[in-house]
């Protein structure tokens, strides 16, 4: 997904126009951090949007830092997060301003590495830079067989236009701009982590996405 277009669309909106199996989807995203994350964990969301998942995690965590690039999404997420052990930060993923070692887990979720293009390496990177020795990294994507979820998704629930799958890829055309969201095998997902210095377990999380959690 472009900038532009991630930028100036209510992130909320994508999971208030979900169809029933992008539900499924969001629904075992949120069960699966439950399980995984602790009480005292600070906990770092690269690509937090409009905090859907920090209001989620605000109840159950220490702390939640979102960050994002985009000032409207932090904006929103400003208006909706009232939990008094949330913080927001502007950024880039790639270059993330935080010290080493501060978190006890970071998580990148809803196929957000598909959208980093050939930046995913350096994501994956960043995030194990900034999580303390023995912290996780969480990362949800989209599985090589997802076109047809998306598909009915996209063009359904949020009426983008000329969804078609292109290699690993998948472009639609929304009023804003064009979308482009990689979908992953096990192996690729396995190879990012790989190169970017760790090692994951990664386990289907519903019929199209896969989950991989990487200790430091």
């Amino acid at each position: 997904m472009n900038i532009e277009l991630y930028a100036g669309r209510d992130t909320d909106d994508f999971a208030r126009l979900a169809s029933p199996m992008f539900k499924d989807f969001i629904g075992k995203e949120e069960y699966f951090l439950k399980e995984m994350l602790d009480k005292g964990d600070h906990v770092l969301e690269c690509g937090s949007g409009g905090g859907r998942l920090m209001r989620v995690l605000a109840p159950i965590v220490k702390r939640v830092t979102g960050l994002d690039f985009s000032d409207l999404q932090l904006m929103n997420a400003r208006g909706r997060c009232y939990h008094t052990n949330l913080d927001f930060m502007r950024g880039d993923i790639t270059n993330l301003p935080f010290r080493e070692d501060l978190f006890d887990a970071s998580i990148m979720m809803w196929n957000t590495l598909g959208g980093m293009g050939d930046k995913k390496v350096e994501s994956i990177r960043e995030m194990g830079r900034v999580t303390k020795t023995g912290g996780k990294i969480i990362v949800s994507v989209y599985a090589e067989n997802a076109f047809p979820y998306q598909k009915e998704y996209y063009e359904n629930g949020l009426g983008w236009r000329n969804v078609k799958s292109v290699n690993d890829e998948t472009h639609a055309e929304d009023p804003v701009g064009h979308v482009v969201s990689e979908r992953f095998t096990k192996e690729k997902l396995q190879g990012i982590f790989q190169d970017a210095g760790l090692d994951p377990k990664i386990k289907k999380l519903n019929e199209f996405s896969y989950v991989a959690v990487a200790l430091k």
